[in-house]
């Protein structure tokens, strides 16, 4: 009998999103803001309107969102969705809970417009290749005077 590789299970991570641009203080379009487990609750964010449930996960360095559709506004729905496209205005760092709990490089979710493949029940965003954050060091000569 042929030994067989066990196949990886696809991690998955349930969380929520502050819609918005992080640069105009989470107005306009993109993630504004992950919300995991680990922060503390952001009931009381004066954007609350615009937070929403969400199911991430990363394979070949592509993020894939789901979000339920049943638990979202109208409004919500219709201003980061309707069109087709999930729109990020401004890249955004990933947090680092992420990055430990999927193991990957520190990433960059970048700006650009994401098709929305969309069901009865959901809508399926694959935001395209994460973008690596590379640690920059300078080595500074010194004169010896």
């Amino acid at each position: 009998m042929e030994k067989r590789e066990k196949i990886a299970e696809k991690k998955t991570m349930n969380l929520q999103l502050v819609l918005g641009n992080p640069k105009i203080g989470c107005d306009g379009y993109g993630i504004c803001k992950f919300i995991t487990k680990h922060d503390t609750l952001f009931e009381t964010c004066a954007h609350k309107d615009q937070i929403v449930d969400a199911t991430i996960s990363i394979e070949d360095y592509t993020m894939t969102f789901v979000f339920d559709k049943n638990k979202m506004s109208t409004p919500v729905y219709e201003r980061y969705y309707s069109k087709g496209v999930f729109i990020i205005e401004t890249p955004i760092q990933l947090p680092d809970v992420l990055i430990a709990y999927f193991e990957i490089p520190p990433s960059v979710l970048g700006r650009g417009k994401y098709g929305i493949e969309e069901n009865e029940f959901d809508l399926i965003v694959k935001s395209g290749v994460l973008l690596f954050c590379k640690t920059i060091s300078f080595q500074y000569k010194t004169s010896n005077a």
